[in-house]
């Protein structure tokens, strides 16, 4: 299988007075480690900090341009490219004050999707009708539904701290990475999807249906169109910004 290279995205801004998410493709050549693959990476720049706009654009960038132009195995090349996007925010940090973002890098490469993550931005694969998250959530929301189930707190207390961040590419030691280097193997008609977490918004079973609906009948473009509009038209009040990135296979 070779991967046709249909991919898109498309970003909404939402209810907030400036976009702070910020993504890229790179489709990689034979200078690379891996020639005819894709590169995707997001990043979500952290909401009531300086500079979240900065802070994701600089981390995109530099997470894309080490990789690019160093060889190595995948594991040294993720980790090195991610903790120079992190050194990176140290200095934005030290110049403008407290500033970081979530940041997903997804490979696709060889019939193979490998990943390195930080934050709570998502990676989905749907297959045959199923939607299947990818990456660790790095937000305090698994450990207050936890608690909630548990009785100890409310659905409101939930709701109030669920988008706080447990590890984020914010200059500071990275708490939490989630990389799967081993990778999930993929099948033709596979849709993979990056997003921040505008699109949860969203219910899971939503995104499914509309993958389910448009993926063979519109091409990647088509897909994230359908799919912002969908936020869109939730009306959300304090709707926050929205990105995603769609790669059929």
């Amino acid at each position: 299988m070779i991967i046709n290279k249909d991919f898109a995205s498309g970003e909404s801004l939402g209810k907030r007075q400036r976009q702070e998410d910020f993504c890229s493709f790179i489709l990689l050549d034979e200078q690379t480690s891996f020639s005819n693959g894709v590169l995707a990476v997001i990043a979500d720049g952290m909401g009531g900090h300086a500079a979240g706009d900065e802070a994701s654009k600089i981390a995109v960038r530099t997470f894309s341009d080490f990789f690019l132009n160093n060889k190595s195995d995948l594991l040294t090349l993720f980790t090195h490219s991610l903790n120079e996007a992190n050194n990176k925010i140290k200095i934005l940090s030290d110049n403008v004050g407290i500033c970081g973002c979530t940041l997903i890098a997804a490979l696709i490469f060889d019939n193979y999707l490998k990943w390195i993550s930080v934050g709570d931005s998502l990676l989905y694969v749907y297959r045959n009708g199923e939607l299947k998250k990818q990456n660790a959530d790095h937000s305090l929301y698994p450990i207050l539904i936890e608690q909630y189930n548990r009785g100890e707190i409310s659905i409101e207390e939930v709701n109030q701290n669920k988008n706080v961040l447990c590890s984020a590419v914010d200059g500071n030691k990275l708490e939490l990475v989630d990389i799967n280097v081993e990778g999930i193997n993929l099948e033709e008609n596979d849709v993979i999807l990056l997003a921040t977490d505008g699109i949860e918004t969203l219910e899971e079973n939503e995104i499914r249906q509309a993958l389910e609906d448009y993926s063979d009948i519109t091409d990647a473009k088509g897909m994230s169109d359908v799919l912002l509009n969908m936020v869109s038209n939730k009306g959300i009040q304090h709707q926050d910004n929205t990105t995603v990135m769609v790669i059929k296979i």
